[in-house]
């Protein structure tokens, strides 16, 4: 509750306090700030009293109102002014001030009292201030035109609610904004205006006031000279032309002396006439008689009266005061005027004639219309400049002036609203005339005055300055509240790019750290292709430096990808990686993972592309050894099924022969004899089994050494037709037995071919036999020769048998497999008992001989066997032979002379080698037992026979040795080891060798090799 409390009543405190001095402010302004004319119009201090309580009321609320009006009332109490005309004019102050405040708090805009840019200051200059000095200008018109009877529209009028109007408008907008700039709340937006906006207005006021003041002190001076002399003008004119009717008296008064009783009253008429144009004021002019002895009772007898108008006549004839101004002329025969009636403007004149000795006296009168007569002096009835009355100065202050020249309006108020006034005297005769000089307020000389002319454009000029600085302050503060906010923003963003930059800088350096320590090589490629950044891991994957590959067209050092992936590089890199081929510093070809991402720019378009790349190496020797045993799985697995069934099938013919055998046996033990016909058939089936055992042992054999690559073969020109015929005839009978009929068809231009003979003999009777085996009784074989490719024959035996299915077609090479044809055989058959490896043997045989063989076949239709040779080269190919090993060696066939040097720690081979070559005559051999002795041996021989297992090193290390030494590096060197794997034979000849021959070593093989090297062929 105290706390409050207490904050509330020091509210109510400070708000009395403000209340008392905004009231007493406003009557300060109001009693002691002088009334500045501006002509007709005047700069009051009302108009300043405006322009604080508009302040007020914006920035304090409409309760300062009243304390305004409060301190308007007191100080017009100060300054006397008169109640009816103070309350007005405070009422219409409250009426500006509301209206104001209505239309600026009225506003769309909640901001319009900061009056900071163009539209809210064109609010409040041209809307609300000019409404409420509208207001006050409309107010003060119908004042005016009340208080003086002026029409609403008068020129003064109209001047005064025009000068009323600049006043109250720019009050408000000089004033207000001045106090604004203390008053207003938020007081933020407007302190930082006291010095550029309040100081400058204030000083203007402080100079421009004063000055205002003075001119129009000046200008009420220069006015009222003018006034004074005008006045002192017109005073002594009409002071002349009020003379003039006496004059006039005096001249008939002179005619009536001269001329006496012969005077005729034609002959006065004559001259009153012509005396009375020259005074159109003058109405009658005449004479009376009074007696002699001038009784005061005496009657008054009429003379003779001019009166060109009837009515002037009868207002003499029986005038009391004719005759009262008669007698009184006879006193003292001076002039006398007084009026002809109580009330009444015009003038009687008077002056009696000398006196005559009991002649009756005369006295020349005249009536006399002063209006008239002073009209020339006077100024028009529509003259708003100016306002002359005469009255009778005989009359009192209590009865009334009695006008006797002058507008209307010298009956009554004749000085009210006067700006200013002048009091004279005429005399006429013993009359004294009062003469009163008026400047109505009407007067248009006041309009524009040079205060007037200095005050608009000044109070203009202030107004319109106020509006500049309030707009230019207005901007500034825009632009300071804009640089703030941007400085604010600027340094929010300093901040927020400082937070960046060491955000920046952490993911750099993380960046950095991760792209030098990640385990694979990174690259950055620009658009055109050159290496722009590298990370440590690439250049050890390169075997370089950085430098070495920065700014290096990537095309240097990359090869051509690999066009078919195993999944190697998608399973290692993910699903987008390929794999790359670089070429490193040391020559190797290096394989990697790539995983490639394009970076573009704001626009879209590619700038460079990031490259990460794992290597492969380590990968593809994993996989080359899990490959490797995974094949040496599938040949232990091939060997031992290959055993399994060689055990199979050498069981079958072994069985006959134990069986037929045991059979003769018994027969024999039984003492029994053994008839002729059952002897033959045992022998025979004993026979065959040992054949079939043979032919199956020799392609068991035969097998090996291919795969071993020991077969011989000779390839020389072949005549097809002879050698179809040998096949033919070979399996004619087993044909006959099976009924399937044979026929051949060869065509003349496949005569030769370049093959083996006895292999392809062998070629063509398996495949015959085959035909004839798994055909049907009373099928057909057909062997058929025709040209093919370019430098081809093509040898087809078709058969009607039934066909293998499209499924097994892929097994028809695996040895011993025969996709289960040994199950439909018949027992005791043996040629439908077939090895199983036949059809392995014949491609074999065909590969090497430059050949290939094909199969088609379609179930229960028969298959076609299809043999593709090269074919003999010319004619000449008669007689022409070659030798040609399973590995393709070219043998010699000339005597050789040299010394060999064979490195082999095996005695027994070094001894059976040494057999071998001593079937050569010009050849020397020497045999060491280490690759010491054999290097120190080697400058000294033609050809080397070198062991690849050796006591002390390796014999491939022995080779590269050999072949880096400059004095053996034309020496041939023949490699001679068991070690037979297809990868060691490569790594062989990729080092050097001349040749490879395998162990047991093959006598003939070994002897034309030895010759071919030492010839150097």
């Amino acid at each position: 509750m105290i706390d409050t409390a207490v904050p509330a009543s020091a509210h109510a405190g400070r708000a009395a306090l403000r209340t008392v001095l905004l009231a007493l402010l406003c009557s300060a302004l109001q009693a002691w700030l002088p009334r500045i004319p501006l002509g007709a119009a005047a700069l009051a201090p009302l108009s300043l009293v405006l322009g604080v309580m508009v302040a007020a009321g914006l920035s304090r609320g409409r309760w300062t109102v009243p304390a305004g009006l409060l301190g308007v009332l007191l100080g017009g109490a100060l300054a006397a002014q008169a109640w009816p005309v103070l309350i007005a004019e405070a009422a219409v102050l409250a009426l500006q001030t509301a209206l104001t405040g209505w239309l600026l708090r009225h506003a769309a805009d909640a901001h319009l009292l900061q009056l900071d840019d163009g539209p809210r200051l064109r609010r409040f200059a041209v809307v609300a201030a000019p409404a409420a000095a509208t207001l006050g200008a409309l107010a003060t018109a119908a004042l005016a035109a009340a208080s003086d009877g002026q029409a609403l529209f008068s020129r003064p009028v109209a001047a005064a609610a025009a000068g009323r109007w600049v006043a109250d408008w720019a009050a408000i907008v000089i004033v207000a904004p001045v106090l604004l700039c203390w008053l207003a709340r938020p007081l933020e937006a407007w302190r930082l205006r006291r010095r550029p906006v309040a100081m400058p207005l204030l000083l203007l006021m402080a100079v421009m006031l004063p000055g205002i003041h003075q001119v129009a002190r000046r200008d009420e001076t220069r006015l009222q000279v003018r006034f004074d002399h005008d006045a002192a003008s017109r005073q002594q004119r009409l002071q002349q032309l009020a003379a003039d009717p006496l004059d006039v008296v005096l001249a008939l008064r002179s005619v009536l002396v001269v001329g006496g009783s012969q005077l005729t009253a034609a002959s006065f008429d004559t001259l009153a006439a012509s005396w009375m144009q020259r005074s159109p004021g003058l109405r009658a002019a005449g004479w009376v008689e009074l007696p002699a002895d001038g009784a005061a009772d005496a009657p008054v007898a009429p003379g003779h009266l001019h009166a060109p108008q009837p009515a002037a006549a009868q207002a003499l004839q029986g005038s009391p005061v004719l005759v009262r101004l008669a007698r009184r002329a006879l006193a003292d025969e001076a002039p006398h005027a007084e009026p002809a009636a109580p009330g009444a403007a015009a003038m009687l004149l008077a002056q009696a004639l000398p006196a005559e000795a009991k002649a009756p006296r005369r006295v020349v009168v005249a009536l006399l219309d002063l209006q008239r007569q002073l009209e020339p002096a006077l100024p028009d009835a529509d003259d708003p400049n100016l306002r002359l009355c005469v009255y009778d100065g005989r009359t009192e202050a209590t009865s009334g002036l009695q006008r006797l020249a002058g507008p209307e309006a010298c009956n009554t108020r004749a000085t009210e609203g006067a700006t200013r006034t002048q009091a004279g005297r005429l005399q006429l005769a013993d009359r004294r005339l009062d003469l009163l000089v008026i400047e109505p307020p009407t007067a248009d000389n006041r309009l524009f005055t040079a205060a007037w002319l200095l005050a608009l454009p000044t109070l203009t000029g202030m107004a319109m300055l106020a509006v500049l600085l309030l707009a230019l302050t207005g901007r500034l503060r825009r632009i300071e509240d804009r640089v703030r906010e941007r400085t604010a923003a600027l340094q929010t963003e300093v901040e927020e790019r400082r937070r960046a930059e060491r955000v920046a800088a952490e993911s750099e350096q993380r960046f950095r750290a991760i792209f030098d320590s990640v385990p694979i090589g990174v690259t950055l490629v620009d658009r055109e292709g050159r290496l722009t950044m590298v990370n440590p891991a690439f250049c050890r994957m390169m075997g370089c430096e950085a430098d070495a590959l920065l700014n290096r067209p990537l095309t240097e050092i990359r090869l051509p990808d690999v066009s078919e992936d195993d999944g190697t590089a998608e399973a290692l890199g993910g699903g987008g990686a390929t794999r790359q081929r670089y070429l490193t510093a040391d020559g190797r070809v290096l394989q990697v993972a790539a995983s490639l991402r394009t970076l573009n720019d704001a626009t879209g378009a590619p700038v460079a592309t990031v490259g990460a790349l794992q290597d492969l190496t380590q990968v593809l020797r994993l996989r080359e050894a899990e490959r490797e045993r995974d094949e040496a799985a599938v040949a232990i697995r091939t060997k031992s099924d290959f055993l399994a069934r060689l055990s199979h099938e050498l069981r079958a013919p072994l069985n006959a022969i134990l069986g037929f055998a045991q059979m003769l046996d018994d027969a024999g033990s039984d003492g029994g004899p053994v008839t002729g016909g059952g002897r033959q058939r045992g022998l025979s089936q004993i026979r065959q089994a040992g054949w079939h055992l043979l032919d199956m042992i020799n392609d068991v054999l035969d097998l090996s050494r291919m795969e071993a690559g020991s077969l011989r073969l000779h390839l020389e020109p072949v005549s097809l037709p002879d050698l179809a015929q040998e096949a033919m005839g070979m399996v004619e009978p087993a044909a006959q037995q099976a009924g399937v009929e044979l026929a051949l068809s060869l065509s003349p231009q496949a005569e030769w071919v370049q093959a083996d003979p006895m292999r392809l003999r062998q070629v063509l009777v398996n495949l015959l036999s085959n035909a004839i085996k798994y055909n049907r009784r009373g099928g057909r074989v057909e062997l058929r020769a025709r040209p093919a490719g370019v430098g081809e024959l093509r040898i087809e035996v078709e058969d009607t048998g039934v066909g293998i299915p499209e499924d097994k077609l892929g097994e028809l090479f695996t040895p011993f497999h025969r996709l289960g044809r040994e199950r439909g055989a018949t027992p005791g058959r043996l040629q439908d008992q077939g090895t199983g490896i036949g059809l392995v043997i014949c491609r074999k045989l065909l590969e090497l001989m430059a050949g290939e063989l094909e199969v088609s076949s379609r179930l229960g239709e028969g298959s076609v066997f299809g043999v593709r040779l090269p074919r003999a080269e010319g004619d000449a190919a008669h007689g022409q032979h070659s030798e040609v090993n399973s590995l393709m060696t070219p043998l010699a066939s000339q005597v050789a002379i040299g010394s060999v040097l064979y490195i082999e720690d095996d005695p027994r081979d070094q001894a059976e080698v040494q057999g071998l070559l001593g079937r050569l005559p010009g050849v020397s051999l020497v045999c060491v037992g280490t690759a010491a002795e054999g290097l120190r041996q080697a400058p000294m021989a033609d050809l080397v026979l070198l062991d690849l297992d050796l006591p002390d090193r390796p014999g491939i290390e022995v080779l590269r040795q050999l072949r880096a030494d400059a004095r053996m590096r034309d020496v041939p060197v023949i490699v001679v080891s068991a070690e037979t794997r297809p990868q060691r034979i490569d790594d062989c000849i990729d080092a050097g060798a001349a040749q490879f021959l395998a162990k047991p070593i093959d006598a003939g093989l070994l002897l034309r090799a030895v010759e071919g090297a030492l010839k150097g062929g």
